[in-house]
């Protein structure tokens, strides 16, 4: 499989190839069986932990763009978060990512929302991918009630959801202390 291949033109050019089979298979609307998105997408997933910036990016806007126009992006959501186990710090990061852009763009609806908060739920213990974690579990919260979120943390381990109570209580903090700011200069600006 040429995306495998150690040369960055032949990976760039094969990454070309595979995103013009997206694009007809989308034109002609026909989405992707699991096992023909089985012999992708872990090849597309792999490639998040290249290290070339280029490679990383291509594959992330190819992975967004397939999602439900050749694939379901319920389908791509939980393959990025089983994935997370099995890569190295900055796949994981670029998962976590993929994630929180699948979420802005195709809601609550397209995750299993257990399976993914309890993946992503673990990775706020690393520090390195403590922000990108909170984030996702941010947007998660903001979409969800209180208590289906607290419902969906429970079974975390009680040191992950520590950290995710305290860094989302410190976001709020920062969020209401910035309104209040706004709200503090729009009050001086109509006094003058």
């Amino acid at each position: 499989f040429a995306l495998l291949n150690p040369i960055l033109e032949i990976q760039l050019k094969s990454i070309e190839a595979i995103q013009e089979c997206f694009y007809l298979l989308s034109k002609n609307e026909y989405l992707l069986s699991e096992s023909e998105f089985d012999c992708i997408f872990p090849y597309l997933v792999h490639k998040l932990q290249a290290n070339d910036i280029t490679i990383q990016n291509e594959i992330k806007k190819m992975i967004l763009n397939s999602s439900n126009n050749v694939t379901k992006s319920y389908d791509i959501f939980g393959f990025l978060s089983r994935s997370l186990e099995s890569l190295s710090g900055l796949g994981k990061s670029n998962c976590i990512e993929l994630c929180h852009k699948l979420l802005l763009n195709h809601g609550i609806d397209t995750i299993i929302p257990i399976q993914q908060v309890h993946h992503i739920g673990r990775l706020v213990l690393d520090s390195s991918l403590r922000d990108s974690s909170i984030t996702f579990l941010k947007e998660v919260k903001n979409r969800i009630t209180v208590e289906r979120f607290s419902l969906l943390t429970k079974g975390l381990p009680a040191d992950c959801r520590s950290i995710i109570e305290t860094e989302l209580s410190n976001i709020v903090i920062q969020e209401q202390k910035k309104d209040e700011k706004i709200e503090n200069e729009k009050e001086q600006q109509q006094q003058q």
